[in-house]
């Protein structure tokens, strides 16, 4: 499905997930993805890989499973690879663990010619922000994936723009709406004017940054026989392209 969905969107490049049920058949599901032909310059490792370091053991299974990660980026074409360093059980409250494996992991990216960026998760202790300022005080080489719905859940989409200490390390963004806080996660992968968030005043911020880098769309965008709703997808590409070339006519 996923092949056929690239397909069906031709023109338009993609931002990869790599799914835990993978490992297994990494090399030929890298393979029919690069036979789509689309340009795929972002993968998002496999979810559990940051929050492991977090655990007690484990740790060497887990930089193993990211060097899989590394060449499956390798192999589809991707130059940037997204990371949750924390996450679920832990979330952050072990941050200083995840932060510990951050620079041997960013060795292993660089290897691989990728560049590493750290997503704005949830926290249950700190901010999103300040996780990911910690990630840049540790090593320098660590970019930073902006998550609109989740900077949002914490109040700080406004301060992704403002806060001095992201930049420059901003290097790719995850653009999603969201409705409401009070109505839990499954209002929180909209798409573009279907949610409460400023998205506008987001993509305007990211000009006035100096950003041209990129930005994933990342918004439910399935019909109910699990086939993708291209016509859905395509509108909501079109209102980002539209929105960032706006902000760059009227910034110039």
């Amino acid at each position: 499905m996923i092949t056929d969905g690239m397909r069906r969107l031709d023109g338009t490049s993609f931002e990869v997930i790599f799914y835990s049920t993978w490992f297994d058949a990494a090399v030929e599901i890298a393979d029919q993805i690069a036979a789509t032909g689309a340009p795929t310059p972002v993968l998002h490792a496999e979810k559990s890989i940051g929050p492991a370091f977090a655990s007690d053991s484990g740790h060497e299974i887990a930089f193993d499973r990211f060097a899989v990660n590394c060449r499956f980026a390798r192999a589809i074409g991707a130059k940037l690879m997204v990371l949750h360093l924390w996450g679920l059980p832990d979330s952050d409250r072990r941050l200083d663990r995840n932060l510990a494996a951050l620079t041997r992991l960013l060795d292993i990216a660089e290897s691989y010619d990728l560049t590493l960026s750290i997503e704005t998760l949830l926290c249950a202790v700190g901010t999103p922000l300040d996780a990911v300022v910690r990630c840049r005080t540790v090593d320098q080489r660590a970019g930073i994936t902006l998550d609109t719905a989740f900077l949002a859940m914490h109040d700080q989409l406004g301060a992704a723009v403002t806060d001095d200490r992201l930049w420059p390390g901003v290097d790719h963004v995850h653009l999603k709406d969201y409705a409401d806080p009070g109505q839990g996660w499954g209002t929180s992968y909209l798409h573009p004017g279907q949610g409460k968030l400023d998205l506008s005043a987001m993509i305007n911020g990211l000009h006035t940054r100096g950003y041209t880098g990129t930005v994933t769309l990342e918004a439910h965008a399935l019909r109910d026989d699990d086939t993708p709703d291209t016509a859905r997808i395509e509108e909501s590409l079109d209102w980002i392209r539209t929105t960032r070339s706006s902000a760059a006519t009227v910034g110039s």
